[in-house]
């Protein structure tokens, strides 16, 4: 223990040992080091004795360096554990009233550190830990600090090697971003570079720590013997090695002691266990068989309670300040900010923290203005540890109760607001559609106008009901007729706001309406045909018919809506609107139906209207019945899908209006027609073929002559053009006027 004083150097005066002499190593065997307060002296030293096997014993350093046992083997520390560092960053920030942090963490550290335990820890302390990177040697520390630039903590707390802070320190310097971070780090910072505002926690306290200089550490005799080992024997070489030293601060003599009290414990153990009685000569010898041993003495259980007891309990926090000095040159001030006491967890701070140097204030690393953000009512916060991101939630869902996520409503339902957020669904109240929109309009006014139509049209067939005149019983086209006024009768219950009496309604007028008037076009296509071979059937037979298909038809439907009724339905087309109609129901078994028999009863139609071209009148008839079919025929095609792939309840209520109208108004116009020709041809005596298209030709020559009389009386005397060509129907338009009532109905043909 005496030998092992020896090496504690003074400044003064020139004698380097208590007992102003010196024996070199030659009759003394080191058990081990202790040293140094410099990391980056300690760090090669370490490297150097370690390889030996001989125990390094630090009290001052508590940075990363030393963490990897592979690289230090025989490093041993009695500093404060990484943990009471970190307790001690968190209460420098806490007493600062910093709430918002990240952390840097060298990562061959994360298998003695619980990353989870960092943000429990955190939570204690009411701070928020927005994000720990982890890096190494090999990281690209430029972008590290462009990734911090990037986010939104000001303050990082540095747990990184020697050479990794020299990087990071580099890459802050070459990006500038020198006052964009407060950075809080520990010892292993020492001498790798200084970004202003830097906080930094050590073991060594900034006061009464004497100095030395460089060059008395040279002086030392067993410093020069060391370099001399090592074939550094001229003075370049020397300072080569101390040439970034500029002072050196001496430890207190207390740690000093604890430290050799440390050795002596270990190797009184490990002699007592290998050679209790031994003494001198045969002590040393003891040692030296089982030296490889030492180090796990020295890390003994007891040895380690008593370290708890004497250790370093004192971590002392200053902030390095760089500013101009009078002649304008940049000087770094150390100013002591306080002091942590381990294991009273009492601190004493002196002096704040400053951020004067930055670009940021303290505002800046409050929670609730850089990671908690008030949410609107649409809103849940979607929470990462301490902070959170607001999350909107779709139009038609709901925050949660415990506001962390969002929840569809229901069909038929929407959010409404409670205690301040869309938390609750509430049924949507129906939009019910009546006569004022502008579509109910325009089937209304299209819908009065087909019943003048109709009225017209029975009032012509009802004026003109002479036996030639006729192609069918007049009970039969009267029938035809109410059935096709039937038809435009349910267009207004439609458009009434539905109930179940109104939709019942309107499609029992719509079905009547087509039933009766197919079937009725049906029959009278079959008196046609049957008067024109000569066999005509009694007014009895066709009403005992048309009476047995329509009850027939009537009663399968009547079947199929005990099935299932017509009714009301609500329909929602998009979850994502708030809209729900409320509309009549019909069930696609009825409208199934209902087409099938359509289409069948147009298809017999046909048929017969194809046997109807034997005879002049037949082929008339014929065309325009056909005519009427194809039309018909048509609308179905394309009303049967459109119908069954619309999304909207109220497309297919429109559907069904617009098929009926197109129908019932082609019918109007074709099937009557026939009979209008019948009238003309009797009146004008034709009863052929040849007849008929004689005249046909001499309404056509007239028009056209009356047309080019018309042109030559309106041309100016100048040079003529020649007419372009115009259309029969061009031709015979502006004409009509002027001829008699008897050419008018010819016209038409």
């Amino acid at each position: 223990m005496i030998q092992a004083k020896r090496f504690l150097p003074r400044s003064d005066p020139s004698d380097y040992t208590p007992t102003n002499q010196s024996n070199y190593l030659t009759s003394y065997k080191v058990v081990g080091v202790i040293g140094t307060s410099i990391n980056h002296v300690t760090v090669p030293i370490s490297i150097l004795f370690g390889g030996a096997g001989i125990p390094i014993m630090s009290a001052w350093d508590s940075g990363s360096d030393f963490n990897d046992q592979s690289k230090f083997p025989t490093f041993l520390r009695q500093t404060t554990s990484f943990w009471e560092i970190l307790k001690t960053m968190f209460n420098v920030l806490e007493t600062s009233s910093i709430e918002v942090f990240s952390i840097l963490l060298e990562k061959r550290l994360e298998d003695m550190v619980e990353i989870e335990k960092i943000r429990e820890q955190s939570e204690v302390s009411n701070l928020c830990l927005i994000e720990l990177v982890q890096v190494t040697v090999n990281s690209d520390f430029e972008d590290i600090v462009v990734g911090l630039l990037s986010g939104i903590s000001k303050v990082v707390l540095a747990f990184v090697t020697s050479i990794s802070a020299n990087f990071l320190v580099q890459a802050v310097h070459h990006l500038e971003a020198g006052n964009q971070f407060l950075w809080v780090v520990t010892d292993t910072w020492l001498n790798q570079g200084i970004i202003s505002g830097m906080v930094m926690l050590t073991s060594l306290g900034p006061y009464n720590n004497k100095q030395v200089e460089a060059k008395s550490v040279l002086a030392n005799p067993w410093f020069q013997k060391l370099l001399n080992q090592f074939h550094c024997e001229n003075e370049d070489c020397s300072q080569g090695h101390v040439a970034s030293i500029t002072d050196i601060e001496a430890v207190n003599k207390e740690a000093l002691e604890h430290s050799i009290d440390i050795f002596a414990m270990g190797l009184q153990s490990l002699l007592k266990e290998h050679c209790p009685e031994a003494m001198n000569a045969e002590a040393t010898a003891c040692f030296e068989k089982h030296y490889t041993d030492f180090i796990k003495y020295l890390s003994s259980d007891v040895i380690s309670e008593y370290q708890e007891n004497i250790r370093n309990d004192e971590i002392y926090v200053s902030q390095m300040i760089i500013s101009n000095n009078s002649d304008g040159e940049k000087q770094t001030l150390n100013v002591p900010i306080g002091s942590y006491t381990v294991s009273t967890e009492d601190a004493s701070f002196i002096e704040p923290l400053t951020l004067d140097m930055l670009d940021f204030g303290f505002e800046d690393t409050q929670k609730a203005a850089k990671c908690q953000p008030v949410c609107s009512e649409r809103e849940y916060t979607k929470a990462f540890h301490c902070c959170w991101s607001c999350v909107r939630c779709l139009d038609h869902e709901i925050v949660v109760v415990n506001n962390t996520s969002c929840l569809k409503c229901p069909s038929f339902q929407w959010p409404e607001l409670k205690d301040g957020k869309f938390s609750e669904c509430r049924m949507i109240e129906p939009t019910v559609y009546g006569l004022d929109t502008p579509t109910a309009a325009a089937f209304l006014g299209a819908t009065l106008g087909s019943c003048l139509f109709a009225m017209m049209v029975l009032g012509v067939v009802l004026t003109h009901n002479k036996p030639k005149e006729r192609d069918a019983p007049m009970w039969l086209v009267v029938l035809q007729l109410n059935a096709t006024v039937c038809g435009y009768f349910s267009v207004p219950l439609y458009l009434l706001p539905p109930s179940k009496l109104s939709c019942t309604s309107a499609i029992a007028l719509f079905l009547f309406s087509f039933y009766v008037q197919y079937s009725a076009l049906l029959l009278r296509i079959i008196y046609v045909y049957k008067a024109q071979a000569g066999v005509l059937k009694t007014t009895p037979q066709l009403a005992l018919i048309l009476i047995v298909v329509i009850i027939i038809e009537i009663s399968v439907l009547l079947l199929l809506y005990l099935s299932k009724p017509i009714g009301l339905i609500k329909n929602q087309p998009e979850l994502s609107k708030k809209f729900v109609e409320l509309l009549c129901f019909f069930p696609v078994r009825i409208v199934a139906y209902f087409l099938l028999v359509s289409i069948l009863q147009l298809l017999m139609c046909s048929v017969f209207a194809m046997k109807l071209q034997s005879g002049w009148y037949g082929y008339e008839h014929s065309r325009f019945i056909l005519t009427y079919i194809v039309l018909a025929l048509t609308g179905w095609v394309v009303f049967l899908p459109a119908y069954f792939i619309a999304e909207h309840n109220r497309i297919k209520m429109h559907l069904l209006i617009i098929a009926l109208l197109v129908n019932h108004t082609g019918c109007l116009m074709l099937s009557y027609t026939p009979r209008l020709i019948m009238r003309i041809c009797v009146k004008k005596g034709i009863s052929s073929y040849d007849q008929f298209t004689s005249f046909r030709k001499s309404i056509l020559v007239s028009k056209m002559n009356s047309i080019e009389e018309k042109k030559k009386s309106l041309t100016p005397p100048v040079k003529l053009k020649t007419p372009s060509p115009v259309s029969p129907i061009e031709i015979l338009q502006p004409s009509i006027e002027t001829v008699s009532d008897e050419h008018v109905y010819s016209s038409s043909v």
